[in-house]
């Protein structure tokens, strides 16, 4: 899973722009439904992120824990939704396409998925996940070579940060 704490920020002042830290509020429900995905209690972290979206309709941080869950529990298309929403709420956060890709995989949909994680790149150069994500595409595809370098650069990228 890919983790839901990553925040985009301003790389000139360290600390969240001012439009995204609107987007993405602390919430306890939001920090509930990551203890309870943690212990594999997806059902009730999904109850819990839907909370903090009832409580803030613009947290794009609870609607990609809402997506992560949905994809738990085996519902793609609402994942979508999800993800879809918190790119939206905050279209340069790149967390929220690669949610994306992986709702548009795992339906089957592969060349929209392979648009959401370069989104996800454009967005954020250095995020490894979104690499992995469309590299798996690329491979399902048969895209061999391509998913190779794709791969390669995700792993150059993780021993960087590592």
């Amino acid at each position: 899973m890919i983790e839901t704490r990553h925040r985009t920020t301003d790389p000139e002042k360290g600390t969240a722009s001012a439009p995204l830290a609107q987007a993405f509020p602390t919430r306890s429900e939001d920090e509930m439904g990551g203890v309870l995905s943690n212990l594999d209690r997806h059902a009730e972290a999904l109850s819990a992120y839907e909370a903090a979206t009832r409580r803030n309709p613009h947290d794009a941080l609870a609607r990609i824990g809402q997506g992560n869950m949905l994809l738990f529990l085996n519902r793609p298309a609402e994942a979508l939704a999800a993800y879809t929403e918190a790119a939206r709420l905050a279209p340069t956060f790149a967390l929220a396409y690669a949610g994306q890709g992986m709702a548009l995989r795992e339906l089957g949909r592969d060349q929209a998925a392979l648009d959401a994680y370069d989104q996800a790149i454009l967005w954020d150069p250095c995020f490894a996940p979104a690499y992995f994500g469309k590299g798996f595409v690329l491979l399902r595809l048969k895209r061999y070579w391509r998913a190779l370098k794709v791969y390669q650069e995700a792993a150059r990228l993780e021993q960087r940060t590592s």
